[in-house]
């Protein structure tokens, strides 16, 4: 049965689809806001067929055909609230919000007046839809910026935001999709700012995880990501996603020190306070330099924020995973992995949090759809997982198997950093502290800050905390 009024329902609701969520929402959302400056819902008709039939088959409609004064950027920023697949619509509330409320300062009192509608519609309306809650992305609110102070490209913008949304899925096809989108809005016009931040911040995480990237050298990464982050400092200074991938960047470019990070996070936070992905950076480099609980004061923040930031409630997991506090763990993970189902680091956490309770088959669920997730170097972490699952089922065999699998898809003298500590966490797991130890000395940056975190904190590797050769990596 389908309920709901018929000028307002998404397509998949009017067609009695049982995948409804939150951007059912946020098409509602479009369609009063289309309303507010038309006069008109988007679709009409003399029956509720005839409405259902033209949302399914004509073209999304032009705001500016019924009213010429409200500016390219918001009718754009309509048409694609009120897209059919709901794949194409906007991720979240948030950046329907930004791209309404953002569009460039106009001269003429009308166009201005027609922005203040767009942004007190949607202050209006979104307070009362489940849209607000960010359900689909990992970046909220405080992800979006605040501003853009000059014109910008309306193709330029929504190839940044779609961009946006790719990179936070930290996957291997999801980052070249940033990269590809970001690149494409640059070449649409150089002297965007955003889309220079999100490029070098793309590059970062390939960089981070080894992904490789059609057309880009691995040993060129770290060069291109600082000049795609200089160049936005240079096109805007102020823009608090602008110091963020900046951040990032640091991190990067000499990963033994996060003075440089911790900086430029803070100068992120200065310039939005509500930048809830610049509080969840602080909170990690607060945690890999040794600040466990300023790091959770961080993270809880961005979570306060924005209540769907997963990001944040996985790495809440991560914290208490490494804490020992496993029910605590699992309570944060598992939101994020109800939230987003597809997110890598939520599915990994919680699979470690339930493994440690030891609800096997709970774990064995969230390693294997990681894997199916995953695609090159992403498919170590749930293999280790796994075998770790086989392990406590008293699964030698199977255990073994799947971590040689890992090991053939990782590079023996040059591994990953998450590469290498997953293996040795499964190893030491297994009770094979050799070729534990051999996978930890294989990564070529001990002093990596984030390599010493895990070193620190990762239970699995407790076996080896009392053996010479590990002291000698926790002190290189």
């Amino acid at each position: 049965m389908v309920v709901g009024t018929p000028g307002y329902m998404s397509p998949e609701q009017g067609s009695g689809n049982s995948v409804v969520d939150a951007r059912s929402d946020l098409y509602a959302l479009g369609s009063v806001l289309y309303e507010m400056l038309a006069g008109e819902p988007p679709y009409t008709g003399p029956t509720t067929q005839a409405i259902l039939t033209k949302q399914l088959m004509d073209p999304v409609p032009s705001v500016r055909r019924l009213r010429d004064a409200v500016p390219i950027p918001v009718d754009a920023a309509l048409r694609r609230a009120l897209a059919k697949a709901p794949a194409d619509r906007f991720a979240t509330a948030a950046y329907f919000s930004a791209a309404l409320t953002e569009p460039a300062k106009v001269s003429a009192r009308g166009r201005r007046a027609v922005v203040a509608i767009a942004a007190l519609a949607f202050l209006g309306v979104a307070f009362g839809v489940t849209l607000t809650r960010g359900k689909r992305s990992g970046q909220g609110a405080a992800g979006v910026p605040q501003r853009i102070a000059r014109t910008v490209d309306p193709e330029a913008y929504d190839l940044y935001l779609r961009g946006r949304y790719q990179l936070a899925r930290r996957r291997q096809a999801n980052a070249t999709q940033s990269v590809a989108l970001f690149s494409q809005a640059i070449s649409r016009d150089s002297t965007f700012a955003l889309a220079w931040a999100g490029l070098a911040r793309a590059l970062q995480l390939a960089n981070r995880r080894q992904f490789l990237l059609p057309g880009v050298p691995q040993d060129s990464l770290v060069a291109r990501e600082l000049a795609a982050s200089q160049r936005a400092i240079e096109l805007d200074s102020t823009n608090s996603y602008v110091w963020l991938a900046y951040a990032w960047v640091a991190w990067d470019v000499d990963p033994t020190e996060r003075t440089a990070v911790l900086r430029a996070a803070r100068r992120a936070l200065a310039a939005d306070s509500l930048n809830a992905e610049a509080l969840h950076l602080l909170g990690l480099a607060l945690e890999e330099t040794g600040d466990p609980s300023g790091a959770v004061r961080m993270w809880r923040r961005a979570v306060v924020l924005n209540a769907a930031y997963i990001e944040s409630l996985a790495f809440l997991g991560g914290h208490y995973w490494w804490a020992r506090r496993y029910d605590s763990a699992a309570v944060w993970a598992d939101s994020a992995v109800l939230i987003e189902p597809t997110y890598l680091l939520g599915r990994q956490f919680a699979g470690l949090a339930a493994l440690a309770r030891g609800r096997l088959a709970e774990a064995e669920a969230h390693f294997s759809a990681a894997r199916r997730l995953s695609a090159g170097s992403d498919l170590v972490q749930p293999m280790s997982g796994l075998a770790q699952v086989a392990v406590a089922a008293r699964d030698r065999t199977r255990a073994v198997r799947l971590l040689a699998e890992a090991e053939a898809i990782t590079d023996s003298l040059d591994p990953p950093l998450h590469s290498a500590v997953d293996l040795a966490d499964g190893y030491a797991t297994l009770g094979d502290t050799a070729r534990a130890l051999r996978w930890l000395e294989a990564y070529p940056i001990p002093r990596d800050l984030h390599f010493q975190m895990h070193l620190r904190l990762d239970p699995p590797l407790d076996p080896l905390r009392n053996l010479p050769r590990f002291r000698r990596l926790l002190s290189s």
